[in-house]
């Protein structure tokens, strides 16, 4: 980000606020997607979409509109899966739904805290510029594994195991499709 900055911290404070903003839509966006469209769809699209947002990183840091973009598309996937994901895990199973999501939570704070670890050793490999590769790479391995586990449910979710309302954890919404 520093060429579309410059170096100037209200350059970079802007790129921050919009990323801040984009954070809360996502989440809002990820919640109404969830919804109409199921748990599969927003975990699948979301990370692609981060998957092709951390691969355009090294260009789109380059100038203002797009270390702008960045901050908009990066968060909107990413808190719409940090949406769903708790969404999926309650509906596997909603009697220890506070445990998985406990669970989750603490798998969440490990990977931060390992996160930096690897964004040191994948700098010091590929550089400041392509260590967005390695992002991109471990964002379509959570797509494939968001893929694979939510295989054979077209929403993501385990029918059946909720109240039987539209829209309950563990039942599709009624304009969930295939």
């Amino acid at each position: 980000m520093a060429p579309a900055t410059g170096g100037r911290a209200d350059r970079l404070s802007l790129v921050l606020l919009v990323s801040g903003l984009a954070s809360v839509a996502g989440s809002w966006l990820g919640g109404r997607l969830v919804d109409r469209v199921g748990v599969r769809r927003v975990l699948l699209v979301g990370s692609s979409v981060a998957a092709v947002a951390f691969a355009a990183l090294p260009w789109a840091g380059r100038s203002m509109p797009g270390a702008l973009a960045y901050a908009v598309v990066t968060p909107l996937a990413g808190w719409a899966v940090s949406v769903a994901l708790p969404h999926r895990l309650a509906s596997l199973d909603p009697a220890n739904a506070q445990l998985l999501i406990s669970l989750n939570s603490s798998a969440l704070y490990l990977g931060t805290a390992a996160g930096g670890a690897v964004g040191s050793a994948a700098i010091a490999l590929f550089g400041g510029r392509w260590f967005p590769l390695a992002a991109a790479g471990l964002a379509l391995v959570a797509a494939a594994t968001a893929r694979a586990a939510t295989r054979g449910t077209a929403s993501g979710v385990v029918s059946g195991t909720a109240s039987g309302r539209p829209g309950a954890v563990g039942v599709p919404a009624a304009s969930a499709r295939p």
